[in-house]
């Protein structure tokens, strides 16, 4: 067997996935301001590449941005007025590679999105 990584490794063709994550909370009476920390943002890696990312929190804030302790990346928001209404939403083109070590194994599946999630295959 071929392990990932290896030269002789086969790839299928490079896939675009264009997924949005959008969260939105709703509160009867404003919520004090507070820190809130995200992990929206795709790891890069071996098998995948972030070829645009954004990510728009609808609230008064100030923004920072981390790595946590597993490598991901981490986008807070410092909610800086009481609020009623605040949605994140996250928008992402990422382009994946599936390394195949032998194609003879490989299924023949046709992937469709979860329930409640809303993204496209290219």
């Amino acid at each position: 067997m071929i392990r990932h990584g290896h030269p002789a490794a086969m790839h299928r063709p490079p896939r675009l996935l264009d997924v949005e994550h959008r969260t939105s909370y709703r509160y009867d009476v404003p919520v004090a301001p507070q820190l809130a920390p995200v992990r929206l943002t795709p790891v890069v890696g071996a098998s995948q590449r972030v070829l645009e990312h954004e990510l728009r929190v609808e609230a008064d804030g100030v923004r920072y941005r981390f790595e946590d302790v597993f490598g991901n990346i981490v986008t807070g928001f410092d909610v800086t007025t009481p609020y009623t209404e605040l949605t994140v939403t996250s928008r992402s083109l990422v382009e994946v590679v599936e390394l195949i070590d032998d194609p003879s194994l490989l299924p023949s599946v046709q992937r469709t999105p979860s329930p409640g999630c809303r993204g496209s295959a290219r």
